[in-house]
This record gives C-alpha cells, sequence and structure tokens, in this order.
C-alpha cells in the first residue's frame, strides 16, 4: 500500500523522512543530531544501531552492551566447563567399561581354560578305565530327557547302555 501511495504522491515521505525534516527545519545547533539519526535510520546491523564515528553516544546503552557482552562470555565459558566435564565422564566411562570388559575376557578365558583340562582329564580317565562299555556311557549324555520337537525317544537306549556298562564293572 504504501508503494502505491509513493507512486501516487510525489512528496510522500516515510516516517523516518517526516522526523529528519522536522529536526533539520526546528533548530539550526541540531546538525549533529541529525547526522546521529541519520547513522541510526541507515544502519540496521549489530552494535551500530547507536554508533557514530566518535564511538556510542549512548553510556547506559555501552554499559548494558558491555554487561551483556561479559555474561554471554561467562555462559560460553560454562557451557565449554560444562561440556568439557561430560566428554571427561564419558572418556572416563569407556576406559572403566573397557577395562571390565578386558578382564572379563582374561577371567573367561581362565574359567574355560580350566574346564577344558578338567574336561580332558575326566575323559582320559573314563577312557583309561577297563570297561569298555564305560567308555561309552562316559562319552553319551545321560542326563538328557526327550523332546516333543520331532526327535526319536532314545531313552531306551540310554538306559541299555548305561546297564552294560554297570555289568561290566
Amino acid at each position: 500500500m504504501s508503494v502505491e501511495l509513493m507512486s501516487l504522491n510525489p512528496n510522500f515521505q516515510t516516517e523516518d523522512d517526516r522526523v529528519l525534516d522536522d529536526l533539520n527545519n526546528s533548530n539550526p545547533n541540531t546538525t549533529g543530531l541529525v547526522e546521529e539519526i541519520e547513522v541510526v535510520s541507515s544502519s540496521s546491523i549489530g552494535h551500530g544501531l547507536l554508533e557514530n564515528d566518535e564511538g556510542l553516544q549512548f553510556p547506559a546503552y555501552k554499559e548494558w552492551l558491555a554487561k551483556h557482552e561479559y555474561e554471554l562470555e561467562m555462559k560460553r565459558k560454562e557451557e565449554d566447563a560444562k561440556l568439557e566435564k561430560a566428554r571427561e565422564e564419558a572418556r572416563n566411562t569407556m576406559k572403566k567399561l573397557y577395562t571390565d570388559r578386558i578382564s572379563k575376557i582374561e577371567q573367561n578365558k581362565s574359567r574355560n581354560k580350566e574346564l577344558q583340562e578338567a574336561s580332558v582329564q575326566e575323559t582320559s580317565s573314563a577312557l583309561n578305565s577297563r570297561g569298555d562299555w564305560s567308555r561309552i556311557v562316559h562319552l553319551i549324555d545321560t542326563k538328557t530327557t526327550p523332546t516333543t520337537t520331532g526327535e526319536k525317544d532314545k531313552s531306551r537306549m540310554r538306559e541299555i547302555l548305561i546297564k552294560l556298562a554297570y555289568e561290566s564293572k
């Protein structure tokens, strides 16, 4: 709508233009103020809103800006400290997990080695026994019960082998 007004009225002025004209026409000693306002209206990025060549003209803004930048820096440092603390905790947790994992692996290796040695010892003692049937009974699983998954019932064969083993002793 403002574009239509601008095209229809050659004397159309924006709010900023009217304020600048009023300031220029009202008092001839206010040229510095008009220059500052021009800087304000022409700049739209960051801290340059209230700056001119001499620096900030508003001490309250300057004070707020310094305080705000200090608070932002403190927040940034606090976040960095929290992030570093979290990373350090994660490193320690991972180190502990890997240490625990390695110790469990070593324990499993030693336990498996002991179980294997016991099994070899048991098998060799069974094979060195006098009866042939006792060797065979040692090689079969005497504690297994038949399942309903379609396996054939081998309990009768197991009973016969155990009976032969005890008769041969």
